[in-house]
């Protein structure tokens, strides 16, 4: 459905995969919104940059 668009997903931030445990506080405290990427270290770069403002 996604790839069809019948389902449009907005991610909004991207944790490293070692940062998950603040991902879960920040979302646990209201930090972020919609829907967050647990990513490989490397491939982290811009993380959750929609959620710091």
């Amino acid at each position: 459905m996604v790839r069809s668009k019948a389902l449009e997903v907005t991610v909004t931030g991207r944790y490293a995969l070692s940062e998950a445990a603040q991902a879960h506080s920040d979302l646990e405290a209201r930090r972020t919104t919609g829907k967050l990427l647990l990513v490989p270290d490397a491939a982290a770069l811009g993380r959750h940059e929609e959620t710091q403002s």
